[in-house]
């Protein structure tokens, strides 16, 4: 059991230097099908917070620059298995509580109706409904953002 100093701790951590987003990719050799992939960041140009957070939740651990600056560290964990970090996070998340919702509701939707992982793969294409739902939270999600990132195409 996670103690909620904890919980509490890394919500905050989150919402002041996180990202709770949907990433929308493209993989052109394969076609224009999209794949959407839920993601929760956390970002710190001290490796102790990042490596402590990753000892809760799992995860990975990166280290670059951010917006060219000092190099940092990012911890990243994506897909279906964010939804019961999200839940735990959900009572102590203050800035960024309205994406952990939209990405619950989201990846329950998923599993109710499409019987594949979050992350379709590019070769499945989607139903029309299923299509302009996932585009729909997508852009939810990325007007709640303040740093508007790139789609990402490969």
């Amino acid at each position: 059991m996670i103690k909620e100093t904890d919980l509490s701790y890394i919500a905050g951590f989150i919402d002041a230097d996180g990202a709770i987003m949907l990433q929308k990719s493209h993989r052109i050799a394969l076609g224009w099908n999209p794949s959407y992939t839920p993601i929760v960041q956390a970002y710190s140009s001290k490796k102790e917070p990042i490596e402590y957070i990753q000892s809760i939740f799992g995860g990975n651990i990166r280290r670059g620059k951010r917006n060219g600056k000092q190099y940092e560290y990012n911890w990243q964990i994506a897909g279906s298995k964010i939804k019961w970090i999200l839940k735990s996070l959900l009572p102590y998340l203050k800035i960024k509580k309205k994406q952990a919702k939209i990405l619950i509701n989201l990846i329950s939707w998923k599993e109710k109706h499409i019987k594949t992982h979050i992350t379709t793969p590019h070769n499945k294409s989607y139903k029309k409904n299923e299509f302009i739902y996932l585009n729909s939270v997508f852009m939810k999600i990325r007007s709640l953002q303040t740093r508007k990132g790139p789609i990402r195409v490969s």
